[in-house]
């Protein structure tokens, strides 16, 4: 069965996305990098349902107003990619997953080790909203 995934691009009010530090556990993809946050969609579950739940259960964070950015497929794999605007202090979050969570700039996250393609597409969406402009999700 190919494996689905969903994840989340959360940008705040100074156009700084959200990142997650992975566990440093060896045994599991991708350790010690940094990642969009998301997870495996489970059963009949849809994309943006992984992503309510998985950021509730990781870091108590409720959802709303999610935007499909993108998707990438490869042969054994779909990831779905969302856009959703939200201000808080990481300091604020109880993370129940991963090392830490933290809010990057583009120049910042273009320096940082990252998990699979997530890199790429923080690129992209930057790419795509332009430098230097004002928050530009719609909601």
């Amino acid at each position: 069965m190919e494996k689905r995934t969903s994840n989340l691009i959360l940008v705040n009010s100074r156009d700084e996305v959200l990142l997650q530090l992975r566990d440093d556990i060896p045994t599991i993809p991708y350790p010690n990098t940094w990642c969009l946050p998301g997870g495996h969609i489970e059963g009949e579950e849809s994309p943006t349902e992984c992503l309510v739940r998985e950021m509730q259960e990781e870091m108590g964070i409720r959802l709303e107003n999610l935007t499909k950015f993108m998707e990438m497929e490869y042969p054994d794999e779909t990831e779905y990619f969302f856009l959703a605007q939200m201000d808080f202090d990481v300091g604020d979050i109880e993370l129940r997953e991963g090392q830490a969570i933290d809010w990057f700039s583009r120049d910042t996250v273009r320096q940082l080790p990252t998990a699979h393609n997530d890199g790429v597409v923080v690129e992209a969406f930057f790419s795509q909203i332009g430098a230097g402009e004002n928050s530009r999700l719609s909601t």
